[in-house]
């Protein structure tokens, strides 16, 4: 069974796995165990979730007949196959390869109606002999699958690109701390709703401790400790999946953008900001995923959130500046965005924060706690 037509993965550079498996030496040194032991851990932790994965989709099917056009035997057959190769280098391999597939299909089908550096990408795809991108959708696709990316595992809530050394292949970073933690708040700010706690056997308090939970392994304090799976109702689940794909999809297209924009080390870095966060918000936009507005908020919300207790980075705009700017920008740029939404969501997780499961409130707590 396929989910998706075939597609070539990118090979990841020598100095990519290099710097993931130096990355990956660090965690287990900040929990006390070995790499070996950290791997098996990881490697359970994937097994649970994929279980988790079964349950939740046969309660979407139970409603509402099939998932993605997909029976219940059909998830079974897949899940069984990934469990009986599970690895944690397959694995990673694979969340790497499903992290950039949704916003290289999203990129590529409306290549031509966004702001590419089209001299820029052509010179540097002959230079490293890579597929010449274009307009055209099959082109643009077989260039961007071209550029790997790699899962680090330092404790930042941070996703960046490599491309300014013209004697390297463009390779894109993500920690894997930023993408768990935009999966494990779009399920929490779900469970906002009386319906989705009710059907997932949840109270106010019970998500309030999800929701420290979530905050200590933000600030570092629990590394390996992640809130156990839930069943969401299926209505909330799907949409879930899809606040969480959005977002995620918000990430890498603003990563790649950099690249496709062509920004370099001379260039003005809010302004190359504000520019990948008005590419990311097109592409995101086009996709018309459901629950996209809530999506990108949330991206800024924990940038926000994560920065509470942070040196303020003076080399990106706030969350804050980095939506209005946009705002600004995306009526006239036809983005298929609602703006006035997504800066109501963010005010709300921001200036409410004594009623929204994630907010600087908690931090603030936590942070008392280590001053007694």
């Amino acid at each position: 069974m396929s989910f998706a037509r075939k597609r070539t993965r990118a090979v990841k550079p020598r100095r990519a796995i290099q710097r993931q498996r130096a990355s990956l030496e660090r965690l287990a040194a900040r929990a006390g165990i070995t790499r070996e032991r950290l791997e098996t851990l990881t490697e359970q932790d994937t097994l649970n979730g994929l279980s988790h994965f079964l349950s939740q989709n046969k309660a979407v099917v139970d409603q509402f007949g099939s998932f993605a056009g997909l029976t219940n035997p059909d998830f079974e057959n897949f899940i069984a196959t990934k469990k009986a190769v599970c690895d944690f280098w397959t694995d990673l391999a694979d969340r790497e390869h499903v992290t950039h597939l949704f916003a290289i299909n999203a990129i590529s089908k409306v290549a031509g109606s966004l702001p590419i550096n089209w001299p820029y990408v052509t010179t540097l795809a002959q230079r490293h002999g890579l597929p010449v991108p274009a307009p055209d959708e099959e082109k643009m696709r077989a260039f961007l699958e071209t550029i790997p990316c790699a899962y680090l595992f330092d404790h930042e809530f941070n996703a960046f690109i490599e491309w300014n050394d013209a004697s390297l292949v463009p390779c894109v970073f993500y920690n894997t701390l930023l993408l768990d933690s935009l999966t494990e708040t779009a399920q929490l700010l779900t469970l906002s709703f009386e319906e989705s706690r009710s059907f997932a056997g949840l109270n106010e308090e019970d998500v309030r401790v999800r929701s420290r939970v979530l905050v200590e392994r933000l600030l570092g304090r629990q590394l390996l400790i992640r809130n156990p799976a839930i069943i969401e109702e299926p209505r909330s689940f799907l949409g879930t999946l899809g606040m969480t794909l959005s977002a995620q999809m918000f990430v890498v297209s603003h990563e790649l953008a950099h690249l496709l924009l062509g920004h370099s080390a001379s260039s003005p870095p809010k302004r190359a900001e504000h520019e990948a966060d008005m590419f990311a918000t097109l592409v995101v936009g086009s996709s018309n995923w459901p629950n996209r507005e809530f999506a990108i908020a949330s991206v800024f919300a924990l940038i926000d959130i994560i920065g509470a207790d942070r040196p303020q980075n003076l080399s990106h705009p706030s969350p804050r500046d980095r939506v209005c700017v946009v705002g600004m920008q995306a009526a006239e740029a036809k983005a298929e965005i609602d703006w006035n939404y997504v800066c109501g969501v963010l005010k709300a997780v921001l200036d409410n924060a004594a009623e929204v499961c994630v907010g600087r409130r908690l931090f603030q707590e936590c942070e008392e706690v280590d001053d007694r």
